[in-house]
């Protein structure tokens, strides 16, 4: 009996196996003149955009934001303010400096004028070694006092961040006023006519970019 079923397979088999021969379709060529045309050959990268005049502006020292101008799509003008820290402790501890300045130059003046100093040629007088060292400590004082009014002075101007070129403000990392910022907070500017597409490119298709 199995060799009945196992002979009926196989004439199936071979069967189906003669008839898609048989009826398969004869392949259809279609017959076209041939054309001159242009060969393109395209080369795929990714990359970003990126530009030759950029800036990013950061706060010297780290406070309270008083005030934010920009947010992010902005146009800016060149040396238009575009955010401030708070400077009413920068102004007292300016003014704190100006009267400590004040308080050595007086000093200063006094001890000129007990040892009847009128000049600044030193080598005009016969100092003793200690009221020469006296005279020459009080100067060194009122030296420090005027830089540190000078050094507080360049601190709240740089409490101001002002850009140095016309742009388009792409980044601001801290847009609310009344928050505390650090040295790493920054605002960035592009100038628009100087972005250009940045890839980078296998060295074998190198000579295919033009």
């Amino acid at each position: 009996m199995w060799k009945i079923t196992a002979g009926l397979v196989i004439l199936v088999t071979v069967g189906l196996g003669i008839r898609q021969i048989w009826f398969k379709p004869k392949p259809v060529y279609e017959m076209v003149a041939a054309e001159r045309k242009d060969l393109v050959q395209t080369l795929e990268v990714s990359g970003e955009i990126a530009a030759e005049r950029k800036v990013t502006l950061k706060f010297q020292t780290g406070g309270k934001l008083a005030w934010v101008g920009v947010k992010e799509g902005d146009l800016v003008r060149q040396w238009q303010a575009v955010a401030s820290l708070d400077k009413s402790i920068l102004k007292k501890n300016l003014a704190k400096f100006l009267n400590d300045y004040m308080h050595q130059r007086w000093d200063f003046d006094q001890i000129r004028e007990n040892n009847l100093v009128t000049s600044d040629n030193y080598d005009e007088y016969s100092f003793s070694n200690a009221v020469e060292r006296l005279i020459e400590q009080e100067q060194f004082l009122l030296n420090k006092t005027v830089l540190d009014v000078e050094i507080q002075d360049l601190t709240n101007k740089l409490a101001t961040l002002v850009a140095p070129m016309a742009g388009v403000v792409t980044r601001v990392d801290t847009p609310v006023a009344g928050v505390n910022v650090t040295t790493t907070d920054a605002i960035e500017i592009v100038d628009p006519e100087s972005l250009y597409f940045e890839a980078e490119i296998d060295e074998a298709d190198i000579a295919r970019v033009a």
